[in-house]
């Protein structure tokens, strides 16, 4: 007998897959909005509903039944449809809307384009509020921008999901920065010398899923890593402060060597530009606001 939907909390399945996206229900609450009671009582009518355990707890969370397991996809991709057919009918005037977006960016591109975004939406959309978020765990960023939690990120990993869309808005150089009056370091930097010196490296994630597009020479080199820090700008902060050694994007050296007191070196291997990405899911595509969102930061890379 097929059931009859009148009786189903749609809900309900918001629910249940925030659940098995977080494997924890207190994870699964704050993504929510909600109290952690709500969310299990919420649970449980799904568990009524579908006659099944779903979630089995354990000492760090809830591991999924094989029932919660098949329902995950069909119950994702059925979230999806509905947003992306609500989100592309709703008109977006930038003049007027008080809509809110949240931004995510990687490696230090937010110190590059942050200021210029903010400067251009409060310009043309005075009530559109924009808030920025870093990527520190980038497990976390492909739920949050399929659940909307993230609207946009800048990467300059694209995504391997053809859930997602990516479009390539920078070329970065990269260059070595030592602080101003490092004692070994001159005009020039040899692979000698800079194998010789101690590095400080952005903080290594999963190879598969955290490895910059052709930077396989870089990750070759044997380095003599004392520190891993999570973000470029704290790379920079670093190697003002000592004599470590770094590597970030010509354009973010550039714009922090004055402030900081940092000497930009060209790097003694031969490395390819690194593309960055803006990348969003594609139950955006024909939302008017996103649309107007994407278009306007693609415009302010573009004036780099």
């Amino acid at each position: 007998m097929a059931m009859n939907l009148r009786s189903v909390d749609l809900n309900l399945l918001t629910v249940f897959d925030a659940v098995y996206a977080e494997g924890n229900l207190s994870r699964a609450a704050r993504r929510l909005a909600m109290t952690q009671p709500a969310v299990s009582n919420a649970l449980a009518r799904f568990r009524a509903l579908t006659r099944d355990r779903l979630f089995v707890r354990t000492a760090r969370g809830v591991t999924p039944t094989p029932l919660a397991h098949r329902l995950a996809e069909p119950v994702r991709r059925a979230l999806e449809l509905v947003r992306e057919g609500l989100e592309g009918v709703r008109a977006f005037d930038p003049r007027t809307s008080r809509r809110r977006f949240t931004l995510a960016s990687a490696f230090g591109i937010e110190a590059l384009v942050g200021a210029d975004i903010l400067n251009w939406a409060r310009r043309v959309a005075p009530g559109v509020m924009l808030r920025g978020v870093a990527v520190l765990e980038r497990e976390r960023l492909w739920p949050d921008l399929r659940d909307g939690i993230i609207d946009l990120a800048a990467d300059f990993i694209p995504p391997r999901d053809d859930r997602f869309a990516s479009e390539r808005v920078m070329q970065a150089e990269a260059v070595a920065i030592a602080r101003k009056g490092h004692p070994r370091i001159g005009s020039r930097l040899t692979l000698s010398r800079y194998l010789d010196e101690e590095h400080v490296v952005l903080t290594r994630g999963n190879p598969a899923d955290a490895r910059l597009e052709g930077a396989e020479a870089l990750l070759a080199l044997d380095r003599k890593v004392l520190l891993e820090v999570p973000s470029s700008l704290a790379i920079a902060l670093v190697v003002s402060q000592s004599d470590l050694v770094g590597v970030l994007g010509r354009r973010l050296a550039e714009m922090l060597a004055p402030q900081l007191g940092l000497k930009i070196l060209p790097m003694p291997i031969k490395l390819p530009l690194f593309p960055a990405y803006l990348v969003w899911h594609h139950s955006r595509d024909a939302d008017p606001g996103h649309q107007w969102l994407r278009q306007g930061i693609k415009d302010v890379f573009a004036k780099l």
